[in-house]
Formats: C-alpha cells, structure tokens, sequence
C-alpha cells in the first residue's frame, strides 16, 4: 500500500499537480448524528483507491480543534481565513472548505502554544465541557492525559479508518501497552510536526562532488548507507583550510566540517542503528532494552564519530548554529530535523536529504527518530458525539495525506525553482522509517538517555555502568504506568 503511494505521490509531484477530490455527496440528517458506517459515498481518491465517507451531516455545527503551534520554525498552520496564494497555505484552506462541506460543518482551529495545549485541554475536561472536538497534542505532552484518563479509546470510534495509509501506522504499534490494543492518539500529516520534527542527514552537493565522494542517494537504494560510510564522508569533509582550529568556530574563517548538528546527534544514532530504550515483550508489557552487546556496539560506534573535532562538532549556540554554519556552505553534511529545509532556501549550494544510516549493511531497515514535537490527533473524553469527531479527523487526514503531503514536498524540496527528485525519493522513505521513542513519551528513560547523550556528545562510550544503576528507577517509572493504566480498565 505506501509504495503505491509513494509512487503516486512522486509522479503527483513532478507534474506539479494537487489532489482535487470531487464526487462528494451529503445526506440529510439532524446535528451531531452519525449514520452506520456501513453507509457510505465514495470519493476520488489520488491513491486510485475510495475512501470510505460516512454519511454525515452535522447541521452547520462547529468542529473545534485545540491546534499546538510553535515559534520553532515548524509548520503548524491548521486554517486560514482565506488563500493566500502560498502552496501550502492554500493546500490546507481548501482541505479544511472540502471537510466542511462533506459534513455541513465549520471547523475551527483554537491556536495554542505546544508547551500551554496540555494543560488547555485539561483544563476543559476538568469543567466537563466539550469545548475541543479533537485536539493536536506533542507527543512529549501527550502522557498526563493519558493517565488522567482524559482522553476516549479512538480504537472504539467505527468512524475513524485506523487500517489505512493516511494513518500511521508504527504509532498505533509502538504504543500499545499491555496488548491492549487502545488507542489513546494517532499520527497523521493533519499535523506535519510529525515529518518535520524527524531527525535526519542532510549534505551539501557542492562539497560532496569536490570530495568526488559516491552519491549517498545511490548508497540508501543499495542499502549500504550506514554509520561506516557516514563515517567516511565527516572525515573527508574535514579541513582546516589554513585555519588554526575547528573546536571555536569563526564565521568568516576557512575550516570546512564533516559533520555539524545539536545534542540529539547521538539519540537519534541510536534509534537509527536499529536499538530502542524501551521495548514490550510478547504481552505489550515495557522494559529497558539497552542492556545487551549490540547497543554497547553501537555506543561506541557513535562515540568514535563525535571524538573528532572538524569531523564532528556540536554547534547550537545563538548565531554560532549548526543549520546556519550548513546553509552558508562551511560543511559537508549536518544533522538536522526536517524543518530545517525552511533555512535551507537561501543557500547557494544545492542540499541533498536522506534518511539516518543503518549501523550495518546487515540491518534490515533505515529507522529515522521522530521527537518529541511530533504532534499527534486525539480525542478528549468529553466529547459529546465520539463517531462525528472521529469521522471529521479521518477525512482531514485522508485529505492531508493526498492534497497536503504533495504541497508540503513542493515548497520544501523545491531549490532554485528546480526540484529534486531524488530528495523527493529519499522523503518518501524517511517518511516510511520514522520511529518515535516510548520510553521518553512516558518519561521512562528521561534521566538515562540524557546522560547517554552526554557521554556519546563527548565521544566516551563507557555506558554500562550509567544504564545499570538506573535500571531499577526505569522498571519503577514503567511499573507505576502499568499499575495506572490497569486501573483503568
């Protein structure tokens, strides 16, 4: 099914084309009423698939939205009052004109600061009201509601198609604590934080044809794109240039990096080689997964990147940034999240993007770290009409996936009126690859992967005595979750 879309989404692309749903039909019925699912209207869908609509008429009702915006460079628009003649812009007002004119409805987005939105919707759900019919919270956020049982079982909602492509799919995996199967929240393009906030490699062309290195783009399809060859390309991009040092960077001096980024660096090695902080067992019951040779391995591979300087450099203070110090053309490669594109438009070079590299060539696939950010849908327990808000999301995440997904592409692979096709081929697989971390989610892990990152930072890769010690207060954090959850069956 992706690679079905994501053949179509490239071919939509290259023609410059956005998705125009057309076919939609309304039946007649009184507010807040939903019919049997089983009653339907198809639409045209880009995937060449139908989309199954409920038949639903909301009466020229309000649908509400608690929207999560940052000032981080994010794109988190959930409406405008009309187009505005931007790509992007106008792909999400004509999303937002066909959902309400499929479900009689008018949609509003209440925008509400990322680190405020929690506590926003808490506050509505402690008065009993049904304020927000759907909200957007940051993963990082999102465990409160959960064991403050403010948010419904999505899972439960007939109306919401969790088996299809515009859903995400190791979202629902990754979280299903105590095989459950409940689904407190979902990820889909209705918020692009979710691709955004992914963590990747992004490479100056110009550089990498001066070094005559191969092309990463070529080493991803082989499969051969791993911490060894990325390891290659930061010490070719490496020289001094007649400058006296790498370790205090100096805007107007010669040096050239290998590799420039932030303290995630190392977190997302991690989750890129294939190892996770937390894993569930056969029953969907968490523990700490890091103990074992192969995460020692993989530490000490990430240590011997960052030992360096010039060949790696953390870079994340005030003007002195890594994003800035790869758009102005003084390295080879850094490691960003996807936003970073926005920064990346006044640049004289050409950038290449590509997902994390594998460990090794054994590895069976590239995993890619969604942070934190990422803002995931759910649905507050004080919603009146469950069916009515699942099906309204569902729709504005079909129509994201088919009409803003290809905008969002546009805008940000697009360089020099040029677009890049092989950039477009390596997002498809990000896209595809994109892992968040549960034990962060929850606050598991909080204490042990930051001093993790620290030491890696510093290219010390001594770890097991740190992830011993803190083993007892991780499996307390996760058995008072559970003993929580359980209580609210």
């Amino acid at each position: 099914m992706r690679k079905q879309y994501n053949t179509a989404i490239g071919v939509l692309i290259l023609l410059g084309l956005f998705s125009a749903c057309g076919g939609e039909s309304h039946v007649g019925m009184t507010e807040n009423q939903t019919s049997d699912v089983s009653e339907t209207v198809q639409t045209e869908a880009v995937t060449e698939e139908t989309y199954q609509m409920p038949a639903l008429d909301l009466g020229g009702g309000t649908f509400t939205i608690l929207n999560s915006i940052t000032n981080w460079g994010f794109y988190t628009t959930f409406d405008l009052e009309e187009q505005t003649g931007d790509t992007l812009d106008d792909a999400v007002f004509n999303r937002n004109r066909k959902v309400e004119e499929m479900f009689n409805v008018k949609l509003l987005g209440v925008d509400i600061d990322i680190g405020s939105a929690a506590n926003e919707l808490r506050k509505t759900v402690n008065a009993g009201e049904d304020v927000y019919q759907s909200a957007l919270i940051a993963l990082s956020n999102i465990s409160p509601l959960i064991q403050e049982q403010m948010l419904m079982d999505m899972r439960a909602c007939d109306t919401v198609q969790f088996d299809r492509e515009w859903w995400d799919q190791e979202i629902l995996t990754v979280y299903n604590l105590g095989g459950k199967d409940v689904v407190w929240f979902a990820a889909s393009e209705l918020s692009l934080t979710g691709l955004e906030c992914t963590v990747v490699p992004f490479f100056n062309e110009r550089i990498l044809n001066n070094l005559d290195l191969e092309s990463p783009y070529d080493l991803v399809r082989a499969g051969t794109w791993t911490f060894d060859k990325l390891g290659e390309y930061a010490k070719a991009g490496a020289n001094l240039n007649g400058a006296d040092s790498f370790d205090k960077y100096d805007a107007n001096g010669p040096a050239q990096y290998g590799i420039v980024s932030y303290s995630t660096f190392p977190h997302a090695m991690v989750i890129a080689a294939g190892e996770d902080y937390i894993r569930l067992d056969n029953t969907g019951i968490p523990y700490l997964a890091i103990e074992n040779e192969r995460f020692f391995n993989v530490a000490e591979k990430i240590a011997s990147l960052t030992a360096t300087s010039g060949e790696f450099n953390n870079f994340n203070n005030g003007d002195i940034h890594y994003e800035l110090i790869f758009r102005d053309g003084r390295a080879l490669m850094t490691i960003a999240q996807v936003k970073a594109t926005t920064k990346f438009r006044s640049m004289e070079d050409e950038f290449g993007i590509l997902p994390m590299p594998k460990y090794d060539e054994s590895q069976e696939n590239y995993r890619c770290m969604r942070t934190g950010t990422s803002c995931v849908v759910c649905l507050p327990v004080t919603v009146s009409d469950m069916e009515a808000s699942g099906a309204v999301v569902d729709a504005l995440s079909y129509y994201s996936y088919t009409d803003i997904l290809p905008a969002y592409y546009d805008v940000t692979l697009t360089q020099k009126g040029l677009r890049n096709e092989d950039s477009i081929e390596m997002m498809n697989i990000i896209r595809d690859s994109r892992v968040p971390e549960i034990g962060s989610t929850f606050g598991w892990t909080s204490s042990i992967s930051t001093q993790i990152e620290t030491q890696l930072m510093n290219g010390k890769s001594d770890l097991a005595s740190k992830i011993a010690s803190a083993k007892t207060k991780v499996e307390s954090l996760v058995a008072k979750t559970m003993e929580i959850l359980n209580e609210q069956e």
